[in-house]
């Protein structure tokens, strides 16, 4: 599944050999089931075990593996982390890859024919399925211990001039914009304030990217540990920790499908401040009773000072507000709609 072993046509070698793979390890088991709950992301198994062995699939999909933003980032000459400059600026090239997408989204239609009663972990997931698949799956939220992050919070007494981001560093993430906002806000923010970036590094290239944030941040004048922190890796206890204290929980990623650190920040008392699309739209941040939404850097800055500079009366409200919404992705809630 690891996309980098498939540097060149990703979509459509990593959807055939992973079904490949799903498939024989499967159907040629000591005692193959009769159901398969496949929740990785692995659509070539479905006709395969569907037709071949009698197996049902029952999808439990976090993220499309095609959709309809996909191809309108293309067609749009938008670059990102899935369309490189050098496709963004080229006509030729941007059509080759449409072409490529429309082949793939048939292919990925195909492959829906054969899941048997799909799940879907959002309401915009659950509509590109729809759309590709022309079958409205079940609206299924994944679990948050919203409970145990309640109970953390509720220990604390103060909150800290804080912006907390969680999340790995990876690309779609998109780091570079909450530092370039924060950035853009600390003139007007409390003295003291400080963003925090906390998440895991996977490997070289995510190391790498904390460098090139790093180096930004020096470009920009922040001073390390003093107007920006890095917690890189840091175990589960400490990122609960820096939540509960934080005033403000930042989250940019565009089209997240659904966004679980959105309701960890809504469990913690974090003023949830998120990317305004897909999930944290669409299903968690709901309403401004609940926090903010924002996309351009203009945008998070003015929310980031907005929220800061609320009185504690309103915080405290925003606050009530979020964690009752919270309860709507507690782990028992998924194990009921499951």
């Amino acid at each position: 599944l690891d996309p980098q072993s498939y540097p060149r046509l990703t979509l459509i070698r990593q959807t055939v050999w992973s079904g490949i793979g799903m498939f024989s390890q499967v159907a040629f088991s000591a005692q193959p089931p009769s159901v398969v709950i496949e929740s990785v992301g692995i659509p070539f198994a479905y006709p395969l075990l569907r037709v071949l062995s009698g197996i049902r699939v029952i999808p439990y999909i976090h993220y499309p593996i095609i959709s309809t933003d996909m191809l309108r980032r293309v067609s749009g000459n938008v670059t990102s982390y899935n369309n490189d400059g050098n496709i963004s600026s080229s006509s030729l090239k941007t059509s080759a890859k449409l072409c490529y997408y429309h082949a793939f989204s048939y292919l990925y239609w195909f492959c829906g024919i054969f899941a048997h009663q799909p799940m879907a972990n959002s309401s915009w997931t659950a509509n590109h399925i729809k759309h590709m698949w022309g079958t409205m799956p079940t609206l299924v939220y994944p679990p948050c211990n919203v409970s145990l992050l309640l109970s953390e919070a509720s220990k604390v007494s103060g909150r800290l001039p804080i912006i907390a981001s969680v999340g790995q560093f990876r690309p779609e993430k998109n780091h570079l914009l909450q530092v370039e906002s924060f950035h853009e806000a600390l003139p007007r923010l409390p003295k003291g304030s400080q963003l925090v970036l906390a998440g895991g590094a996977r490997g070289a290239d995510d190391e790498a990217r904390v460098d090139q944030l790093r180096a930004k941040a020096i470009e920009l004048g922040l001073v390390e540990n003093r107007d920006i922190k890095f917690m890189v890796s840091r175990p589960y206890s400490e990122i609960t920790s820096l939540l509960c204290s934080a005033t403000i929980g930042l989250h940019t990623m565009t089209d997240e499908h659904f966004g679980i650190v959105v309701v960890e920040y809504l469990a913690t008392g974090a003023l949830a401040l998120a990317h305004n699309s897909a999930g944290p739209k669409m299903d968690i941040v709901v309403s401004d009773d609940i926090g903010r939404l924002a996309t351009t850097k203009s945008e998070f800055a003015d929310k980031m000072v907005e929220l800061m500079n609320l009185s504690d009366n309103a915080k405290a409200k925003m606050r009530q507000c979020a964690r009752e919404h919270a309860y709507k992705f507690t782990d028992e809630g998924f194990g009921a709609a499951f």
